[in-house]
């Protein structure tokens, strides 16, 4: 209920840089009626599809966006509120990844700022090209994949 500001921001530092741009939220009316041509509002998108052509993600910094963001290589730009994300910002900074902004400063040219510092820094797309690749070799979902097969048919159940 408090991301007005938030997307105006965004939309206007995107104007500045021009960059295109995905506001994702189910609350339309925190959206300006009037964008930018480069910049759309949808309710719904699957970010394990999206993120892999994403230059950089700015989102609030809650665990299950810092971690498709992470998978997906993308740097963040991260404006958290409340509970945990605090720490998942302190966590993905640390890991030489992502910047943040305090909500009290997100204003448009500390957003520019920001993006732009994301999106020019050789470092940072290293260091999320390896988390990538670190959470690639991990494979967890295949591994688990073949766990409850192999638990399956040891255990007598046959697949179709």
């Amino acid at each position: 209920m408090q991301a007005h500001s938030f997307f105006h921001a965004s939309v206007e530092a995107c104007r500045q840089l021009g960059c295109r741009g995905i506001l994702l939220t189910r609350f339309p009316e925190q959206v300006s009626a009037s964008l930018p041509e480069t910049v759309m509002h949808v309710d719904y998108a699957p970010l394990d599809r999206l993120l892999p052509h994403t230059a950089v993600l700015v989102h609030h910094g809650g665990v299950g966006t810092t971690s498709q963001a992470l998978a997906a290589g993308v740097p963040q730009l991260i404006r958290p509120l409340a509970h945990d994300q605090f720490d998942n910002l302190h966590r993905v900074r640390s890991l030489g990844v992502a910047r943040g902004i305090p909500m009290s400063r997100y204003r448009v040219r500390e957003v520019v700022h920001q993006l732009a510092a994301l999106l020019q820094s050789q470092s940072i797309r290293q260091a999320c090209a390896t988390i990538r690749g670190r959470l690639d070799a991990q494979r967890g979902l295949d591994q688990a994949a073949v766990a409850v097969e192999d638990l399956a048919h040891r255990a007598g159940f046959r697949s179709a």
